[in-house]
């Protein structure tokens, strides 16, 4: 999950910085043209606001001025995908053994991902409040399936339609299962296995290569994590227990987002 979200904020600012062409010059980029049209100014500290309030629309919905009145449903409150109740909250309070832990081991722990503030800090135009939280690391709560939200988060506060159909040509190479590796632009290392579509009712990619990715590309349900269980802090991590179940609920005790 921390991998999913430290793409997407590279691409936020991919997106912000590369062409699209629709109202904007095409010799003017997204980042600078949006800066100046929507916050008044092109300088980086406006292009920094800039992507900070499209992402915390995201994840919030709509929560600020600039906004043209286009609705977004965040992904922190829960909603319905293809006919199914989705709640992603869970994978961000510490209630699901969700998170990798350190060393990539098999078994999920409990991590809180909201310790710099939750939604009170984005509704202010932050990632976080401080700079050493999990919440500041990760910059929000993006998932495999938020090409929607971000499309809708850039129209709701002024970009064109063809500027915020931008995302989906961005986030298409992660949208399959098992897409063989490659190499993201901007990120040391060289060629990766990227896809973040796990389910295995999602698509499978035209070249996939399911056998290169732990347990075919297919996600196992988390357990839910007891109280006891339950991350305290950022930088606490919980050991599973036997008593865990694989519902994808949460039984603990969890932080509100909203």
């Amino acid at each position: 999950m921390a991998s999913i979200i430290k793409k997407l904020s590279l691409l936020a600012t991919l997106s912000l910085s590369t062409g699209a062409l629709a109202q904007r010059p095409a010799n003017v980029t997204i980042c600078d043209y949006y800066s100046e049209t929507i916050l008044g100014e092109k300088t980086a500290a406006s292009q920094k606001l800039l992507m900070t309030i499209l992402m915390n629309t995201v994840v919030l919905g709509n929560y600020t001025t600039p906004n043209v009145g286009i609705p977004v449903h965040g992904i922190a409150a829960p909603g319905v995908q293809d006919g199914k109740d989705v709640n992603l909250l869970p994978y961000f309070t510490g209630a699901l053994l969700s998170t990798t832990p350190p060393g990539d081991g098999d078994v999920g722990v409990s991590k809180l991902f909201l310790d710099g503030g939750g939604a009170d800090s984005l509704k202010l135009n932050m990632s976080s409040i401080g700079t050493t939280s999990a919440q500041h690391l990760r910059r929000g709560a993006q998932h495999v399936q938020t090409p929607p939200q971000l499309v809708d988060a850039s129209s709701s506060i002024g970009f064109s339609k063809a500027d915020a159909e931008n995302w989906k040509t961005l986030m298409a190479p992660f949208n399959t299962r098992c897409a063989p590796a490659f190499t993201v632009e901007g990120v040391a290392g060289g060629d990766y296995l990227q896809s973040v579509c796990i389910n295995e009712d999602g698509p499978l990619d035209k070249s996939a290569n399911c056998d290169a990715y732990p347990a075919k590309g297919v996600a196992i349900a988390p357990a839910n994590a007891t109280v006891a269980e339950a991350s305290p802090s950022a930088s606490g991590t919980a050991r599973p227990s036997a008593s865990g179940t694989a519902s994808g609920s949460a039984s603990a005790t969890t932080t509100s987002m909203l």
